[in-house]
Formats: C-alpha cells, structure tokens, sequence
C-alpha cells in the first residue's frame, strides 16, 4: 500500500464517529533481515506519519504472538522508521498479553530531538507559552519529540488548551511536540497530548517513557528499577537502564489486549 493511501487509510479508520476509532493505525510487513522480523510505520489519525510508537510497538508484539508470526518468550525485532525495537510478550491470559518492549537510548540533544533552543540539554528550562505563561519543561525524544511539564496537580490542568499551545511552539520545536504532564506522588502519573491525534489520549507509551527519564534526569527517581506509571489508560512500568553512566534504553511493561478481529473495506 503507498504512503499516500495509508495516510488516507489512518484518517478514515481511527475515525470514531463514522468507523473502528483508534489513536492511530500500524502498518506490518515481514522482514527478511537478520535485524528485524517485521517493519512497523505508525500513521495517526489526521493522516501524518509518526517515528516511532511505544504502546504501538507493543501492540504489534501482542499480534505477531497472538497470529503466530512470533513466539512467546522469544525476543522479537521490531524496525521501525528511527530504530529498532526489541520486545518480548511473557505470558497470554485469553486476549491480554504482558509485553515489555526496549525502545532505545533517548535523545536529549537540541540537534537531535530537535528543538530550536540555544544551549546544551533542554531540562527544567522556563518558556514562556503565548496565552498560558511560564512554563518550566524537560525535551526529550523517545522515539518521538516530548515535552514534559511536572505539575503538583495534573487532574486540574486543561491538558487540551496547555498542550496544544506547547505542542504548536514552532520556535522551540520545529516539528511540534507530543505533551506530557507529569505529578509524581510515590508513583508517576502522567497525562498525554498527543501530536497527530491532537487531543488527549488515554495512554502514550513514549510519552510514559519520556516522563521516567525526566523524572530520572530530575533527581526524583532511580535508574536500573521499574518506576510505576499511571496513566487513565491503565498502569505501566518504566525502567532507565544505566550502565556505566550512560542511559542505555528504556523498557517499557505492560498490558495489550486483542479488543477484535475482523475485515475492512477501503
């Protein structure tokens, strides 16, 4: 299928209110490569192509299993358009598998997110943000941008309003930005706004993981142990992998559940 009609594809299938509904649709195809058995694209729901997607990714690790294409505790290489992703499905009760999926080192350079800031890394830096004022913010990419906002309260922040005027800073990031605002509490708790879907989304596997990092980079959790994460879309667990003093990869853990099976027009 061309590009062209996976864009038309993603805009008419994630729709909620005239088809299935979903926060973006994923692309397989078989691998004949030593590096990877299967290559992934993840398209969102107003037709843009994202990098990479972490609750994606392991949402194809749950298929690959669930079809036959992969095997339960085995590691499974997953190519996406940035980097390789590396997953593994440990156990299946009926249609939940539990998948831990290792998405790489993150980037927090100005170059390599990228963001228009002068200076070295972009962590606790003040913006100003038109129509909401100073923000205090963390740019990391996990496979794709994020910009991570703590907050002592998330559950009354307007994430929509706050996120999109985040997301749509051209100056700081040429190429938007997904939002993640993030309270920590013993735990973490993360709300997400999502570039390409353009609202909340329930859950976001890389924004999950860049908020860990943030944390991490913030002094305010451990390296080399799961962190737990609540999100409105369930819990997952995000571990920073240190060795030697190098983030290594994060590995992110959790649920993902065949909802349903079936054929679509198009």
């Amino acid at each position: 299928m061309s590009k062209r009609l996976r864009r038309r594809f993603a805009r008419q299938a994630c729709d909620r209110h005239r088809s299935i509904g979903a926060d973006g649709a994923i692309f397989l195809a078989m691998m004949r490569k030593k590096s990877a058995a299967l290559a992934a694209r993840f398209f969102m729901p107003d037709g843009s192509e994202s990098e990479m997607c972490g609750n994606g990714a392991r949402c194809v690790a749950a298929y690959a299993v669930y079809s036959g294409i992969a095997s339960m505790g085995k590691e499974i290489a997953i190519a996406t358009m940035r980097r390789i992703i590396r997953a593994l499905v440990s156990r299946r009760r009926r249609n939940i598998f539990k998948v831990q999926v290792s998405l790489g080192s993150p980037r927090l350079g100005p170059g390599e997110i990228p963001i228009g800031a002068q200076g070295g890394t972009f962590v606790g830096r003040r913006i100003s943000v038109p129509n909401v004022g100073a923000v205090q913010m963390t740019a990391v990419d996990t496979g794709v941008p994020h910009a991570i906002i703590f907050a002592d309260d998330i559950e009354h922040i307007d994430v929509e309003e706050v996120g999109r005027a985040v997301r749509h800073m051209r100056t700081i990031f040429p190429h938007g930005t997904n939002v993640d605002f993030v309270e920590f509490d013993g735990l973490l708790r993360v709300r997400t706004y999502e570039r390409g879907v353009e609202r909340e989304t329930l859950s976001c596997g890389t924004g999950v993981a860049a908020a860990a990092v943030a944390a991490y980079l913030a002094g305010r959790t451990s390296a080399n142990r799961p962190i737990e994460v609540m999100t409105k879309g369930g819990r997952l667990t995000a571990t920073i992998v240190v060795k030697e003093g190098l983030l290594k990869t994060i590995l992110l853990t959790g649920p993902a559940e065949i909802a349903f099976r079936g054929e679509v027009e198009f």
